[in-house]
């Protein structure tokens, strides 16, 4: 039986503005935000593309009204004394009000509510992937098997990639920035839309993958004492593969139908290496895939995969690659190199 999403506790009548409002209020304020609450939040946003939206606008609204030089000082006062010049209707009042106590409310929330610490940890499972939306009305799309954590303050917005993969559509902010770290990687950004993929296996090292959709990146590297070294900036369009033992990493051009396929369950590829293919697919694949010989690692792949059929996508690669698939168990599957042709 199909159960609608809640309304959370608001008016009939209220606009998705005014209830992505209300809501990043409380969502500011962690001892009055629950599990339960979160999910509600969730559900209220997936059901329609104009709850995002609003609410995506109020952490814009939110970043903007707290920079000083967008919002100069006495702008409060000025906005809370005004008054209509003759008396309204009470739909009339409302209709003039709403803006003004919307700023209002929005910049008391940056001056009181930031300061708060909030935290979250986000994960999906074998071939989930999942969207949410953080307290600044930013955008998160986790690839299957992805977990990562947040930690906002009033001085910063950090996420931890600890495995998996994810896209950014981060609201700006230059007083607050935006990092997303993978292992001693981080990427460092004010707002952009951009990718960030680290799977590390067994706890072998692992490179760290950055698509930039959008906007300007930093890429940095943390050291063990915690400061963070500059290595390079990425802009739209731009790619890398960063390897753990290498200073720079390698800045390619990003294909204009390459950016984050997955999310639209489609894995594009152009000349990528089997083992990186592989590694996508795993996310979707309910056990274990093994490659025994490294050889093999190397070889080429050019085209579309499904995400959601990784059974067909592995005897497609079969096919157009020098590699047979063996199952020797259920739920594992061992790559070998196709046997050589027999000599006539």
């Amino acid at each position: 039986m199909h159960v609608p999403p809640p309304n959370p506790a608001g008016p009939d009548d209220e606009t998705p503005d005014a209830t992505a409002l209300r809501l990043l209020a409380r969502r500011l304020d962690p001892p009055r935000w629950t599990a339960h609450d979160e999910a509600e939040l969730q559900q209220w946003l997936a059901a329609s593309p104009a709850h995002a939206e609003a609410f995506h606008r109020a952490g814009q609204t939110l970043a903007a009204l707290d920079n000083r030089t967008v919002f100069p000082e006495g702008e409060i006062d000025r906005v809370l004394a005004a008054r209509p010049a003759r008396k309204s209707s009470r739909r009339t009042l409302a209709a003039w009000a709403l803006p003004a106590l919307a700023a209002a409310a929005l910049v008391l929330m940056a001056v009181l509510l930031w300061p708060v610490h909030w935290q979250q940890e986000f994960t999906t499972q074998i071939a989930e992937r999942r969207e949410v939306t953080l307290p600044d009305g930013s955008r998160v799309s986790l690839d299957a098997r992805t977990t990562l954590t947040c930690d906002f303050t009033r001085d910063a917005r950090r996420v931890q990639l600890l495995g998996g993969r994810a896209t950014f559509q981060v609201t700006p902010d230059s007083h607050r920035p935006f990092t997303v770290s993978a292992g001693d990687r981080v990427v460092r950004v004010v707002g952009t839309f951009f990718e960030v993929a680290w799977r590390p296996a067994a706890g072998l090292p692992a490179p760290v993958h950055v698509a930039v959709n959008e906007g300007i990146v930093e890429l940095r590297t943390r050291r063990p004492d915690g400061r963070d070294l500059f290595a390079l900036r990425l802009t739209a369009r731009q790619q890398t593969r960063w390897f753990p033992d290498s200073a720079l990493p390698q800045v390619a051009t990003l294909p204009a139908d390459a950016f984050a396929a997955w999310r639209e369950g489609q894995l594009r590829y152009r000349n990528a290496r089997l083992d990186d293919v592989l590694a996508d697919l795993a996310a979707y694949f309910p056990g274990r895939i093994d490659l025994t010989d490294p050889a093999l690692a190397n070889l080429r792949v050019t085209g579309t995969l499904r995400a959601d059929a990784p059974q067909d996508a592995l005897a497609t690669l079969a096919d157009i690659l020098p590699l047979r698939l063996e199952q020797p168990a259920p739920g594992h599957l061992v790559i070998i190199p196709a046997a050589p042709a027999p000599v006539p």
